[in-house]
């Protein structure tokens, strides 16, 4: 016998109190049958805790935000010189890639990981690759020097092979991986303009890459982007949202009236 046919004579119990309920009590929480008190003090519950992540890829995002903004005053400054030949900071600006990538791949995971697991593992692999390329591209500029020098406006390449080029493909893919997830992620939840705009600026740093990173209004693009992804990250919340309560027959609770 069904529990519509028996009415008010079946015998459930609440799965919380163990109360003994009616069917015009009882409520569906998450599958299971409950009295309608206890399903309403439950809260959700998320078995994976996306805040820790959301502050790593914060401080990650506060790393570039810090080296971009040094890079580009220091190119401010010497161009103001008049310099012939200028060096960029790329021992520093290496450093902070190989550090602050990865720390945004893993809130970038946390953002996707309930899409299909092949799909959010893609940033935590494109991190770890990501070091690789920005370890050997410093090493690379430690020991045979930049591979080019800027005299005037012109670049002038001092060194057949490097793994500057490497470093800007796997920059313009994480960039585009990144602007692409927030943005999808902003069309399932709540628009906000943070979202949207950490999202634009990353898409928009991806096709600034094409130009030299001493180039200052380059680099305070690039400022700006990880500044507003820190504002994305450090604020980025773990989504919960209610439990349905519905009645025995299908009815959500409080829709009657």
């Amino acid at each position: 016998m069904s529990v519509e046919d028996s009415g008010d004579k079946a015998d459930l119990k609440c799965i919380f109190c163990g109360k003994t309920i009616s069917a015009k009590e009882a409520v569906r929480y998450s599958g299971a049958l409950s009295c309608n008190d206890c399903a309403m003090k439950q809260e959700p519950v998320r078995q994976f805790n996306e805040r820790p992540y959301y502050i790593a890829a914060a401080i990650g995002c506060l790393l570039g935000v810090l080296a971009m903004a040094y890079a580009t005053v220091h190119a401010a400054l010497y161009a103001q010189v008049g310099l012939s030949y200028y060096y960029p900071p790329l021992d520093l600006y290496f450093i902070s890639l190989i550090v602050a990538v990865p720390l945004q791949s893993l809130g970038l995971y946390a953002l996707n990981h309930s899409e299909p697991k092949r799909a959010s593992l893609l940033f935590p692999v494109l991190g770890l690759f990501a070091c690789i390329v920005f370890g050997l591209s410093l090493a690379d500029f430690l020991i045979a020097g930049p591979s080019y020098v800027t005299e005037g406006h012109i670049d002038v390449f001092a060194k057949g092979y490097s793994y500057y080029p490497s470093v800007g493909t796997v920059l313009v893919l994480f960039y585009l991986g990144a602007g692409c997830s927030i943005l999808l992620e902003t069309g399932r939840s709540k628009i906000e303009y943070r979202s949207v705009a950490a999202g634009g600026l990353y898409l928009l740093a991806s096709g600034l890459l094409l130009f030299p990173l001493a180039l200052p209004p380059v680099g305070f693009i690039h400022s700006t982007m990880y500044f507003t992804a820190l504002l994305f990250f450090s604020t980025k919340r773990d989504v919960r949202e209610p439990q349905p309560l519905e009645t025995l027959g299908y009815t959500p609770v409080g829709s009657e009236s």
